[in-house]
């Protein structure tokens, strides 16, 4: 038993939010530390496109209530000699030459759009590391980016996801033991889903490591202290397709009541933890 469940006091409410983490994997795994006390499916914002999109579904996250449909990334295109003069050797010369197989027009910023309301990160006595819209590092759409450019191999780009995935589980870990004054943090790590997209046509088995190792981190998180630990995904993935699943996922190391359903339903729990405990 949790020493918060013998002395009825939860020190902090911690969420981690993952990227693309995929309900049907982890219960068919049987990842018991990723599926905790408490778990489940939730519905999030479909767009246009009939996909959850990332940016909308975080989005209505923060802010308990569904973003529209043209909610999305900022994108910018640069000019660039290098590849146009790639694009027009590729329409000659049929090799790689070590680059992509796709020669994409290179892309300079792609930045979540600047946000005209609250969210719960507003609260006073919460945190965010790494957050859509707010501190977010964009490490791993850079990676995606270079891959786009030629500039990085499917095999460099893999490697660069494992380190920035191992590295966030890192930073939550030391973060979490270093905090001893914010009452709600919310930690994001977005490497897996990019990771999904461009592993998928291997076929799932091929992620099962990367799932353990997170597996093994929820280990870690539980150890820390007395916190309620959530765990919330925007979308799965579709290997048929290799588009984003229909549904997130939740876990929680507690029952929650209500049990939430969708995704702005966190939005509350974050307010109801902060005035149970005078936030």
């Amino acid at each position: 038993m949790r020493a918060s469940e013998e002395k009825g006091v939860i020190r902090r409410l911690i969420i981690v939010g993952i990227d693309g983490l995929d309900y049907d994997l982890i219960v068919g795994w049987e990842l018991k530390h990723l599926l905790q006390r408490d778990y489940g499916r939730i519905t999030v914002p479909i767009s246009d496109k009939g996909i959850p999109l990332s940016p909308q579904v975080w989005g209505s996250f923060l802010k308990g209530e569904y973003l529209n449909n043209n909610f999305k990334f900022e994108v910018k295109h640069r000019n660039n000699t290098i590849y146009n003069i790639l694009r027009a050797i590729r329409r000659v010369v049929p090799l790689s030459l070590g680059l992509s197989k796709r020669i994409h027009k290179p892309i300079e910023h792609s930045r979540f759009p600047e946000l005209n309301f609250k969210t719960f990160i507003d609260f006073p006595g919460v945190r965010e590391v790494n957050a859509p819209y707010y501190s977010f590092d964009y490490k791993s759409f850079e990676i995606s980016f270079k891959y786009r450019q030629g500039i990085l191999s499917i095999n460099d780009c893999i490697a660069g996801l494992e380190k920035i995935l191992l590295n966030k589980q890192k930073l939550i870990i030391k973060e979490m033991e270093e905090d001893d004054k914010s009452k709600v943090i919310f930690f994001f790590i977005h490497a897996l889903d990019v990771l999904q997209h461009f592993i998928f046509v291997k076929g799932p088995k091929f992620l099962r490591r990367y799932y353990a190792e997170l597996d093994n981190f929820l280990y870690e998180v539980n150890k820390i202290g007395d916190d309620r630990i959530i765990v919330v995904s925007d979308h799965g993935f579709d290997f048929e397709t290799g588009t984003h699943s229909m549904t997130g996922f939740y876990s929680c190391n507690e029952v929650i009541k209500p049990k939430p359903k969708d995704i702005t339903d966190f939005y509350g729990i974050v307010r109801d933890f902060l005035q149970k405990v005078g936030g």
